[in-house]
């Protein structure tokens, strides 16, 4: 059991493993155990008449069953239901059970629920499908989720959560293939990086730090297309209109800002 107060609970639900990591009052992130594995298997199988499973127990009962076995939940985000055997079940259904057993077992390693759960997705998901995780989460106990797109999710871990644009190597990964996407040594920032966000693409990655500086990059080279700022209140939240021709920041003054997206 994790001592001392949690921070809060970080979860990647991948395409064939899930991986979550408890974070303690030191700021620690620590890897949550499934069955003595940091990686809890994806799939679902859907019991006749019964309980959904996950995990390695998922896998058993599909060797004597297999049509009620689904390895691949997130492939399924775009469809409503899907047929397990004899039963329809909703694709939020089986995001849900994966999820549910994240938070069981976080809240049995630590005795009480996580305070804020954080929700990593492709960088490319767009509202409706961050609705069936929105939606899947709140099923599965976890309440409302923050979410943050995959890639940024693995920079600001390697970075121990304070990215820096003065030298210091940054490395994307994406956690759902285990591949190294890209390198930079400068993200344009002479301050901490407070903020992150891709637009719905993945093709533009916008980063602001704490003296208001905002940086627009192209997101696959890593190269800076435009700045702005700073305005002497670190960035706290950054967002893409749909169409990716607005960018919005909100600083910690309150004040919000709208800036035409200029490639």
């Amino acid at each position: 059991m994790l001592t001392g107060g949690v921070a809060g609970l970080g979860i990647d639900f991948g395409t064939s493993t899930t991986v979550a990591m408890l974070a303690g009052d030191d700021g620690v992130p620590r890897p949550l155990l499934f069955d003595a594995s940091p990686l809890l298997s994806s799939a679902v199988f859907a019991v006749p008449g019964g309980d959904l499973l996950t995990g390695a127990d998922a896998e058993r009962a599909a060797v004597a069953y297999p049509a009620a076995y689904e390895p691949n939940p997130k492939r399924r985000v775009d469809e409503h239901t899907v047929l397990l055997g004899e039963r329809e079940v909703t694709v939020v259904d089986l995001v849900a059970a994966v999820l549910r057993r994240v938070a069981a077992e976080a809240e049995r390693s630590t005795g009480t629920p996580p305070p804020t759960v954080v929700l990593t997705h492709p960088a490319t998901w767009g509202p409706p499908r961050l609705a069936v995780l929105a939606e899947s989460a709140e099923r599965a106990g976890l309440g409302a989720v923050r979410f943050v797109p995959e890639p940024v999710a693995a920079a600001a871990y390697l970075t121990g959560g304070a990215l820096t644009g003065a030298g210091v190597l940054v490395e994307f990964w994406d956690p759902a293939t285990a591949t190294l996407t890209g390198t930079t040594r400068d993200l344009g920032h002479p301050a901490r990086i407070t903020s992150m966000a891709y637009d719905r693409r993945g093709a533009l990655l916008a980063t602001g730090d704490a003296t208001g500086r905002v940086v627009l990059l192209d997101a696959p080279g890593r190269r800076p297309i435009s700045t702005t700022g700073p305005t002497g209140a670190p960035i706290q939240s950054l967002a893409f209109s749909p169409d990716g021709r607005w960018l919005a920041t909100g600083d910690s003054r309150g004040m919000i800002r709208l800036h035409p997206v200029r490639r």
